[in-house]
C-alpha cells in the first residue's frame, strides 16, 4: 500500500506532495474538532430549555456580578460575553486553518495541472508528438493533481460547513440561555 501511495505521488509530480500533506492536516483538524465539539456539547452549553445546564463558571460569575451590581442587565450581558469569549475562541480554533486548506487544495491542483501541461509541451518541443508514452506522463501529472486537489477540497468543505454550523449553533444557544437567565433574574428582582 505504501508503495502504491509513493508511486502515485511520484507520478503526480512535486505538487501532489503538498496536496497530500494538506489532506492529512485537514483531516486531522476535522477529527480533532469533531471530538472536541462532541465532548463540549453537554459540558459547557445547556441542553434545551434547561437553564441549570449553564456551565458552572458562567453561572457562578453571573451570580457574583448579579450580587455586586444588582439589577443591571447590561452589566450582566457584558459579563456573559467576557466569560463566553474564551469558550467561543476554543470552539473556533483551527477553523480558519481548515478554511484555508479547502481553498488552497484546488489551487494546488490547478498548479499541478499547469506544471503537467508545461511538461507535456516541453516534451513536444524536444521530441515532437511521435512518442505518446512521454506525452502521457505530462498529461497524467496534470490530471492527477487536478483530481487530488478536488478530492481533498470537496469533502473538507462539507466537513468545514458542518462543523461551523454546529459551532454557530452552540454559540447561539449559550448566548440565548444566558440571556434567558439574565432576564429571569432581573425580572424577579424588580
Amino acid at each position: 500500500m505504501y508503495l502504491d501511495v509513493y508511486a502515485l505521488l511520484v507520478k503526480g509530480g512535486w505538487v501532489l506532495i503538498p496536496i497530500f500533506l494538506l489532506s492529512l492536516f485537514g483531516w486531522y483538524i476535522v477529527v480533532e474538532r469533531w471530538f472536541y465539539l462532541k465532548s463540549k456539547n453537554f459540558k459547557i452549553f445547556p441542553a434545551q430549555n434547561n437553564l441549570r445546564g449553564l456551565a458552572d463558571h458562567l453561572h457562578k460569575s453571573l451570580v457574583q456580578v448579579y450580587e455586586k451590581q444588582g439589577n443591571h442587565e447590561e452589566a450582566l450581558r457584558l459579563t456573559v460575553r467576557e466569560i463566553l469569549q474564551p469558550e467561543f475562541q476554543n470552539l473556533n480554533r483551527h477553523m480558519s486553518t481548515l478554511s484555508v486548506i479547502t481553498s488552497v487544495a484546488p489551487l494546488l491542483g490547478l498548479l499541478g495541472t499547469l506544471t503537467g501541461m508545461v511538461r507535456t509541451f516541453q516534451i513536444i518541443t524536444l521530441y515532437g508528438t511521435g512518442n505518446p508514452a512521454m506525452l502521457a506522463q505530462g498529461i497524467s501529472e496534470a490530471l492527477l493533481t487536478t483530481q487530488a486537489g478536488l478530492m481533498v477540497a470537496f469533502p473538507l468543505i462539507l466537513c468545514f460547513n458542518s462543523l461551523q454550523n454546529r459551532i454557530n449553533s452552540l454559540e447561539l444557544n449559550s448566548l440565548s440561555f444566558a440571556s434567558q437567565w439574565i432576564s429571569t433574574k432581573t425580572k424577579t428582582r424588580n
